[in-house]
């Protein structure tokens, strides 16, 4: 009686093995990516209500979010002329699209409506992160 496997079907199963990572290993490429898209933009909006209700409980003092508008693609917020929020930057599978300076009045609605995109760095998907003009922030 045989016990074991041959070298044919050992062979045969890692032959199985590598077709399958050769297939799964550029989809999880792309996976990652998507999922840096996702954070980033979750980060984004995230931050941009931090600066709303920062602004709103500040009594006077309009904190300011600005963007970086090259790689490495992020942003940071400036509390005061001394100080600052540290700055937040995106992974290099993603990038923004042109942003302007972001703040919202003390009665927490921007100073300006925008969007503010942000995609894979091949520009194949795209998510907008809106903020409309009564101040709710939301991503699309």
């Amino acid at each position: 009686m045989q016990r074991g496997f041959t070298v044919i079907e050992l062979r045969g199963v890692i032959l199985i093995f590598v077709t399958v990572a050769a297939i799964a290993v550029p989809k999880l490429g792309d996976w990652l990516a998507d999922a840096d898209l996702d954070i980033a933009a979750r980060e984004l909006t995230a931050d941009i209500r931090l600066l709303q209700q920062m602004t709103v409980n500040s009594g006077g003092t309009i904190p300011v979010m600005k963007f970086h508008q090259a790689a490495p693609y992020g942003y940071y917020t400036m509390l005061s002329p001394d100080g600052n929020k540290p700055a937040r930057t995106f992974p290099s599978t993603v990038k923004m699209g042109r942003a302007a300076d972001l703040s919202f009045s003390v009665n927490g609605f921007p100073t300006s409506p925008r969007t503010i995109n942000i995609m894979k760095a091949d520009n194949s998907a795209v998510r907008s992160v809106i903020i409309d003009a009564v101040g709710r922030v939301r991503i699309q």
